[in-house]
């Protein structure tokens, strides 16, 4: 896998749309604490989550080695990602508080305001938007899709079920860290399960997005696109043909990380 693919699959591990804001310009976030947010309550005191999409458990033989703690596993979970998907993570990744960042960064992704750039797993994408001036309206140009078409052709030969391997290997401490960040009888697997889906129905607009700009800051002209969440709204501005191809690998990963059908 290339340069480019390892920051499609940091990408899909966050499903997708960590690192691409829609702002021209972005305001500094502060500095990431290396043990990512503190819990808000005590998952020792909490009952065990009700899981809906568990994770399979599958023996394995040899059995693993103990999984590290959360606070050091940023070194493990890049080298177990370098073996299953190749080599150069550690340029397309932050790895600072890693897991506990994929996890703040995925429960965002249905929420109306972007994850603090202060808990992004992945740097920020280069440039700005692509806009373009028509009959006096401004719009979202289509060089903006292929701002986007490296990142996206990476990802359709990303392997989402090894992809899946690494999670499934490291659940225990992805789930710690959902915890951790306030949801003590959540399951995280359900989550992100919950969060695909909210992806997967972002609407797929032909022909061009009309933005506006009224302060320094773009957003969609249609009431409607500016109310969707950011995820959403990410997935719509990288254009038809991409978010399609987004979308199917999106598909994939759900496919590879449900074990079961959903509980009653």
């Amino acid at each position: 896998m290339n340069r480019t693919s390892w920051l499609i699959a940091a990408f899909i591990t966050a499903v997708l749309v960590a690192g691409v804001y829609w702002y021209q310009h972005r305001r500094a976030g502060a500095p990431a604490s290396e043990n990512g947010p503190a819990p808000a309550v005590a998952a020792s005191a909490a009952p065990p989550p009700q899981q809906h999409y568990p994770v399979p458990e599958t023996p394995q033989i040899p059995a693993p080695p103990p999984l590290p703690t959360l606070d050091e596993s940023d070194r493990p979970l890049v080298e177990a990602l370098a073996q299953a998907l190749g080599p150069g993570v550690e340029s397309f990744l932050i790895p600072r508080a890693l897991i506990r960042h994929l996890v703040a960064t995925v429960d965002s992704l249905d929420r109306p305001a972007p994850v603090p750039l202060r808990l992004r797993p992945v740097p920020p994408t280069p440039g700005v938007p692509a806009v373009e001036t028509i009959n006096g309206g401004l719009y979202l140009s289509a060089a903006n899709a292929e701002r986007y078409r490296p990142f996206v052709d990476a990802l359709k030969a990303a392997d989402m079920a090894k992809l899946a391997a690494v999670y499934f290997r490291y659940y225990p401490l992805f789930q710690k860290a959902y915890e951790d960040l306030g949801y003590p009888g959540g399951y995280f697997n359900d989550r992100l399960i919950q969060v695909i889906d909210h992806l997967l129905v972002a609407p797929q607009v032909q022909g061009p997005l009309a933005v506006a700009q009224p302060h320094v800051l773009y957003q969609y002209a249609d009431p409607q696109f500016e109310a969707l969440s950011w995820g959403q709204k990410t997935l719509l501005r990288l254009g038809p043909d991409n978010e399609a191809a987004v979308k199917d690998q999106l598909r994939a990963l759900r496919k590879a990380i449900v074990a079961n059908k959903p509980s009653p």
